[in-house]
């Protein structure tokens, strides 16, 4: 009889039981997930809901007082740093831009994981920046300093440091956030590109829901530290599904040229009065 395989040991990154608190305050309670190897996979849920949280638990960046997160099947708690840093990466809300540093400096320094003690720069780490310049349009103003940037220009290379890490998986927390409709576009057409066409495995979370809409693979959804809906396709998601999650009534309409859904909230009767 052959052996069957431990479920843990079939996806890159997954969830058992993570359990987490920040002082007295219980944040996550029981978050088993499970992440689809190259696809995009959006967190959505309310403010408060844990979805930042949960990310920073997936890449050892908040430790929980229980449960397990396995990368590549084992426990991300006893793996070397350097080694996780070569296996995943993390582009953070807020990332911190040092003055005057040009487009190229930045994406280099997604290869210090891959680097010995001596920092030496090798021809694969000039392919490996070169590639992630190109993959995210950002090559052409490589000798440009960052800060000197536009919002959605600044994204992409901060999306190319996080390729040129060379990681399976990549762990972006709100990417869009700041960014103008044309700007957010660009962002989610790349990141969503990132999966299909360049075989990363991708988690995001996402503030804007039927932007995640358009472009997730999986959608999962959390409410008060839970999973209130697990791994969900964007087709299916209901109108009773959105109202729950997210407390407010809503309709769903169909986008005419995707076929996805895009739901809008239900005005209260009479709404605001005109004043003056």
């Amino acid at each position: 009889m052959p052996q069957i395989e431990p479920k843990h040991t079939r996806h890159p990154l997954l969830t058992q039981n993570l359990c987490l608190s920040f002082g007295d305050s219980a944040v996550l309670h029981d978050i088993s997930i499970e992440i689809p190897q190259n696809r995009l996979t959006v967190l959505l849920g309310p403010n408060g809901s844990g979805k930042s949280t949960l990310l920073g638990a997936m890449s050892r960046l908040n430790r929980p007082f229980r449960g397990i997160t396995y990368l590549n099947g084992k426990d991300i708690a006893t793996q070397h740093t350097r080694d996780i840093a070569r296996k995943l990466g993390i582009l953070p809300q807020s990332p911190l831009l040092p003055a005057n540093m040009t487009v190229y400096d930045l994406v280099s320094r997604g290869r210090f994981p891959h680097q010995g003690m001596f920092a030496h720069w090798t021809s694969a780490d000039e392919n490996a920046v070169i590639r992630a310049l190109e993959i995210t349009g950002t090559l052409e103003f490589s000798n440009r300093a960052v800060e000197t940037l536009s919002g959605g220009q600044r994204q992409r290379c901060f999306i190319a440091m996080a390729l040129a890490q060379e990681t399976d998986i990549i762990l972006f927390d709100e990417p869009t956030t700041y960014l103008d409709l044309r700007y957010q576009v660009e962002v989610m057409e790349l990141i969503s590109q990132l999966g299909t066409q360049h075989g990363r495995t991708i988690v995001a979370v996402l503030h804007d829901l039927n932007f995640a809409l358009q472009y997730a693979d999986y959608l999962v959804f959390l409410k008060n530290g839970r999973i209130h809906q697990p791994a969900t396709l964007p087709q299916d998601c209901t109108a009773e599904l959105i109202t729950a999650v997210f407390e407010t009534p809503v309709t769903k309409l169909t986008n005419p040229v995707s076929g996805l859904p895009v739901f809008l909230p239900l005005r209260k009767q009479g709404g605001l009065k005109n004043v003056g």
